[in-house]
């Protein structure tokens, strides 16, 4: 399958930083895969986002060793503006990314930057609205919506400059639970639909059981790497890292514990719940 992401031997440390924040990172994303990076403040998700569209090191002080290829390209030779058609950013605060008077304006912001034509970008704008599902809001002020809808007209943005990946760091962090379900319903529409790859750096587990691969990253590592199922399997290590797995995962954790014969790693409820019962069937 055709690869987006290469990276090989990648290590970074900021200029005058105590620690190195990346250490002998090796990981390929391939095209159209939806990828969770989770791990505790410090682990390095967050360096590792700015190194996949080349702010670390273009933009950066710091020392870089490895390499890192979009679409078989090293990061180091080619412009950031050029690497923002390929691997697009969203950030934790969608404010920090919108900037127009109105939410047609900002999602039009990034393809003006790029010099496209002035009719491909009134095209790109509507069809970017569409996607996140926020068409009726073009001519709306951003500072009247919703956190998750201004989530979405970052999002927007970065689908109008026409990426092939979106990285996504801590983009559901600030949002309440509507807020998050909103945006995380647009990212698995991106991927499934669109086939978008998306890489989306979070703390909540309810989102990484989502994905079709979980990276858990500790001091600059990646500890473990799998399907949610086999991620959050791994309990201990997991809570070992000051981390949580998600409640349903949790419970059946304790009745393991407990001596019940269930299986590990379940995450969905309707399937924890059919379990549960051929359990008890059996039992009795």
């Amino acid at each position: 399958m055709e690869r987006v992401i290469e990276i090989e031997n990648l290590t970074y440390r900021y200029a005058r930083a105590e620690e190195t924040s990346l250490k002998n990172i090796t990981l390929a994303v391939e095209k159209g895969k939806f990828m969770v990076i989770m791990g505790h403040a410090g682990a390095g998700k967050t360096s590792l986002s700015l190194c996949l569209n080349g702010l670390i090191p273009q933009f950066m002080q710091g020392r870089m060793q490895g390499k890192v290829r979009v679409k078989g390209k090293d990061t180091r030779s080619i412009p950031v503006q050029e690497l923002a058609k390929e691997v697009g950013l969203v950030l934790q605060d969608p404010e920090s990314q919108i900037i127009c008077r109105t939410v047609g304006e900002d999602v039009a912001f990034g393809p003006e930057n790029l010099g496209v034509p002035p009719l491909e970008i009134r095209k790109r704008v509507d069809e970017a609205l569409s996607m996140v599902g926020i068409s009726d809001y073009a001519k709306h002020a951003p500072h009247l919506l919703s956190g998750g809808q201004k989530q979405r007209v970052a999002i927007a943005g970065i689908l109008a400059m026409k990426p092939d990946c979106i990285v996504l760091d801590e983009a559901t962090s600030m949002l309440d639970p509507i807020g998050r379900k909103e945006v995380m319903a647009v990212l698995k529409k991106l991927n499934t639909r669109e086939g978008i790859t998306i890489i989306h750096i979070t703390h909540h587990m309810d989102e990484a059981s989502l994905a079709d691969r979980v990276l858990v990253m500790d001091h600059g590592k990646i500890v473990l790497s799998g399907t949610p199922k086999y991620v959050f399997s791994n309990v201990e290590v997991i809570k070992n890292l000051g981390l949580e797995v998600p409640q349903v995962t949790e419970l059946f954790y304790v009745l393991r514990k407990e001596g019940i014969e269930l299986p590990n790693g379940v995450l969905d409820v309707d399937e924890a719940v059919n379990l549960v019962k051929d359990y008890l069937e059996k039992s009795t």
